[in-house]
């Protein structure tokens, strides 16, 4: 078995392409092979489809700047812009800037195998699903610039994997909760332009080797804060550092 890896390609191969492969050199040299088909891996599930069918539909995928073509489960076939597979299984989702507009389904969660999600600058709005903190190998998620609202939901704490989080101008609100100072693994964390007003725990991290963006929040305090002559002491709570 071969892997045969083209440096610069300059068309698009399709499935109804023809390929042949000349010898160069080695005993069979001047042989050539012809190939009759072409695919790009093995085809998803029906599931994965209908999920994919889920999504283009809650987020008025007509309306996409760069669209599918979701008549067909022909994902290993064409190629969808933004999807990337492997094995049979979708591993990337990257739809930036692409006009998204409405809700996430939580449909979602049927792409087990997700491992980047990248929905920056569109309109989505709604809740977080709670079918997104099902993709435990998810290593990045990128919701920055939407409409999204409420809570970071508590399984989002399941998501060990995670390099990047990722909210970054939305409308949430609530609690910072504590899990987010518990990611083993992240190197990117981007809450700031949202409407959080309570903090659970400090966020832990060296800062040398993570990136903590909290900007533009408006935390709550209850305590009384009392005005000693000319001066006002007052424990600011604890976030990261001032």
């Amino acid at each position: 078995s071969y892997i045969i890896k083209f440096k610069k390609m300059k068309t698009n191969i399709k499935t109804t392409d023809k390929i042949s492969i000349q010898v160069n050199e080695g005993l069979a040299t001047y042989s050539t092979i012809d190939f009759g088909k072409v695919t790009f891996g093995a085809p998803i599930s029906d599931t994965a489809f209908a999920a994919f069918k889920k999504l283009y539909a809650s987020t008025d995928g007509d309306n996409w700047t760069k669209k599918w073509n979701i008549s067909t489960n022909n994902l290993h076939e064409i190629g969808w812009f933004g999807v990337g597979i492997k094995g049979g299984h979708v591993i990337s989702l990257n739809l930036p800037s692409n006009k998204l507009n409405g809700i996430l389904p939580n449909d979602i969660k049927d792409l087990p195998k997700l491992k980047t999600i990248n929905f920056q600058n569109n309109n989505l709005s709604g809740t977080l699903p709670d079918g997104i903190t099902n993709l435990s190998d998810l290593e990045s998620l990128d919701l920055s610039i939407n409409n999204f609202e409420g809570n970071i939901p508590s399984g989002v704490a399941n998501l060990l994997k995670l390099k990047k989080f990722a909210i970054a101008k939305n409308l949430f609100s609530g609690t910072i909760p504590s899990f987010l100072s518990d990611f083993p693994a992240i190197e990117h964390l981007d809450i700031s332009f949202n409407s959080f007003n309570k903090i659970e725990k400090k966020l832990y991290y060296n800062f040398t080797k993570t990136y903590i963006d909290l900007r533009n929040q408006i935390i709550q305090d209850a305590r009384i804060i009392n005005l000693e002559g000319n001066q006002i002491n007052v424990e600011l709570p604890e976030i990261v550092k001032y």
